[in-house]
Protein backbone atom coordinates (compact mmCIF):
# COMPACT_ATOMS: atom_id res chain seq x y z
CA UNK A 1 0.00 0.00 0.00
CA UNK A 2 1.76 3.53 -0.97
CA UNK A 3 1.96 5.94 1.51
CA UNK A 4 -0.70 8.97 1.32
CA UNK A 5 1.21 12.27 1.36
CA UNK A 6 0.39 14.84 4.38
CA UNK A 7 0.65 18.34 3.60
CA UNK A 8 2.28 19.85 7.43
CA UNK A 9 0.63 22.86 6.91
CA UNK A 10 -3.17 20.82 6.79
CA UNK A 11 -1.99 18.86 10.17
CA UNK A 12 -4.54 20.40 13.31
CA UNK A 13 -4.12 19.38 16.86
CA UNK A 14 -6.21 20.23 19.57
CA UNK A 15 -4.52 21.71 22.80
CA UNK A 16 -4.26 18.45 24.94
CA UNK A 17 -2.59 17.12 22.03
CA UNK A 18 -0.25 19.99 21.00
CA UNK A 19 0.61 20.16 25.05
CA UNK A 20 1.60 16.46 25.04
CA UNK A 21 3.89 16.82 21.64
CA UNK A 22 5.55 20.26 22.92
CA UNK A 23 5.91 18.49 26.51
CA UNK A 24 3.90 21.23 28.08
CA UNK A 25 1.03 21.93 30.52
CA UNK A 26 -1.87 22.40 28.39
CA UNK A 27 -2.77 25.71 30.56
CA UNK A 28 0.34 27.33 29.67
CA UNK A 29 0.08 26.31 25.97
CA UNK A 30 -2.96 27.33 26.11
CA UNK A 31 -2.27 30.65 27.62
CA UNK A 32 0.64 31.24 24.91
CA UNK A 33 -2.13 30.90 22.36
CA UNK A 34 -3.82 33.24 23.40
CA UNK A 35 -1.83 35.75 23.88
CA UNK A 36 0.19 35.42 20.32
CA UNK A 37 -4.05 36.01 19.17
CA UNK A 38 -3.51 32.46 17.15
CA UNK A 39 -7.01 32.11 16.07
CA UNK A 40 -8.39 27.78 15.95
CA UNK A 41 -8.68 26.78 12.37
CA UNK A 42 -11.77 24.90 13.06
CA UNK A 43 -13.16 22.51 15.69
CA UNK A 44 -13.18 18.58 16.53
CA UNK A 45 -16.59 18.12 18.55
CA UNK A 46 -16.78 21.49 20.48
CA UNK A 47 -12.56 21.10 20.93
CA UNK A 48 -10.86 24.18 19.18
CA UNK A 49 -8.30 22.76 16.86
CA UNK A 50 -4.75 24.83 15.27
CA UNK A 51 -2.71 24.40 13.00
CA UNK A 52 0.31 22.63 13.86
CA UNK A 53 3.21 25.12 12.20
CA UNK A 54 1.43 28.14 13.29
CA UNK A 55 1.18 26.77 16.98
CA UNK A 56 4.54 25.90 16.68
CA UNK A 57 5.24 29.44 15.52
CA UNK A 58 2.97 31.19 18.09
CA UNK A 59 4.03 29.02 21.13
CA UNK A 60 8.09 29.44 20.88
CA UNK A 61 7.99 32.72 18.96
CA UNK A 62 10.01 34.79 21.89
CA UNK A 63 12.54 31.86 22.36
CA UNK A 64 13.25 32.57 18.83
CA UNK A 65 13.39 36.08 19.28
CA UNK A 66 15.31 35.84 22.56
CA UNK A 67 17.01 32.95 22.70
CA UNK A 68 19.57 33.51 25.26
CA UNK A 69 16.34 34.51 27.91
CA UNK A 70 17.98 38.10 27.90
CA UNK A 71 15.80 40.55 30.15
CA UNK A 72 16.45 43.85 28.07
CA UNK A 73 15.50 42.11 25.15
CA UNK A 74 11.71 41.20 26.71
CA UNK A 75 8.75 42.70 26.73
CA UNK A 76 8.36 44.86 29.72
CA UNK A 77 5.08 42.48 31.46
CA UNK A 78 7.56 39.92 30.75
CA UNK A 79 10.53 41.28 32.16
CA UNK A 80 8.70 41.81 35.54
CA UNK A 81 7.68 38.29 35.49
CA UNK A 82 10.85 37.42 34.93
CA UNK A 83 12.90 39.23 37.99
CA UNK A 84 10.25 38.28 39.92
CA UNK A 85 10.83 34.65 39.17
CA UNK A 86 14.18 35.14 40.07
CA UNK A 87 13.87 37.06 43.23
CA UNK A 88 11.72 33.77 44.61
CA UNK A 89 14.31 31.35 43.34
CA UNK A 90 17.08 33.05 45.11
CA UNK A 91 14.79 33.83 48.60
CA UNK A 92 14.26 29.89 48.09
CA UNK A 93 18.12 29.05 47.52
CA UNK A 94 18.46 31.34 50.91
CA UNK A 95 15.72 29.45 52.81
CA UNK A 96 17.28 26.32 51.72
CA UNK A 97 20.95 27.14 52.87
CA UNK A 98 21.96 26.75 49.33
CA UNK A 99 22.75 30.54 48.83
CA UNK A 100 24.55 32.18 51.73
CA UNK A 101 23.95 36.06 52.37
CA UNK A 102 27.53 37.91 51.56
CA UNK A 103 27.37 39.23 55.47
CA UNK A 104 27.67 35.92 56.45
CA UNK A 105 30.68 34.47 54.46
CA UNK A 106 32.52 37.42 55.22
CA UNK A 107 31.99 37.50 58.47
CA UNK A 108 33.24 33.78 58.64
CA UNK A 109 35.90 34.71 56.63
CA UNK A 110 37.42 37.33 58.97
CA UNK A 111 36.80 34.80 61.94
CA UNK A 112 39.28 32.36 60.11
CA UNK A 113 41.54 34.79 59.32
CA UNK A 114 41.64 36.50 62.46
CA UNK A 115 42.16 32.67 64.08
CA UNK A 116 44.79 31.57 61.24
CA UNK A 117 46.67 34.94 62.13
CA UNK A 118 47.01 34.62 65.64
CA UNK A 119 48.10 31.36 65.37
CA UNK A 120 50.84 32.20 62.79
CA UNK A 121 52.43 34.74 64.67
CA UNK A 122 52.34 33.18 68.15
CA UNK A 123 54.10 30.06 66.82
CA UNK A 124 57.69 31.08 66.53
CA UNK A 125 56.92 31.96 70.72
CA UNK A 126 55.40 29.26 72.12
CA UNK A 127 58.06 27.15 70.06
CA UNK A 128 60.77 28.92 71.80
CA UNK A 129 58.74 29.50 75.49
CA UNK A 130 57.44 25.50 75.52
CA UNK A 131 59.61 23.68 73.62
CA UNK A 132 62.75 25.72 74.14
CA UNK A 133 63.77 25.10 70.61
CA UNK A 134 67.20 27.35 69.43
CA UNK A 135 67.33 30.03 67.98
CA UNK A 136 67.78 29.12 64.57
CA UNK A 137 64.74 27.39 64.66
CA UNK A 138 62.67 29.84 65.63
CA UNK A 139 64.38 32.23 63.16
CA UNK A 140 63.08 29.53 60.50
CA UNK A 141 59.84 29.23 61.83
CA UNK A 142 59.61 32.79 61.83
CA UNK A 143 60.21 33.67 58.33
CA UNK A 144 58.03 30.05 57.14
CA UNK A 145 55.58 31.91 59.21
CA UNK A 146 56.01 35.34 57.27
CA UNK A 147 55.76 33.68 53.91
CA UNK A 148 52.26 32.05 54.68
CA UNK A 149 50.96 35.01 56.04
CA UNK A 150 52.39 36.81 52.88
CA UNK A 151 50.61 34.32 50.53
CA UNK A 152 47.26 34.35 52.56
CA UNK A 153 46.86 38.19 52.52
CA UNK A 154 47.49 38.05 48.33
CA UNK A 155 44.78 35.76 48.79
CA UNK A 156 42.41 37.12 50.28
CA UNK A 157 42.92 40.60 48.72
CA UNK A 158 41.98 39.06 45.61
Amino acid sequence: MAAIPIDPADITLSVSQLAREFGMDRNDLGARLKAANLKPNGDDRGHPRYRLNESIQAVFKNKAQNPDGDPDLMKPTDRLAWFKSELSARQLDVEEGRLIPVQDVEDQMAWISKTVGRVLATLPDRMERDLRVTPEMVEYALSDVHKVQTELAKELAR
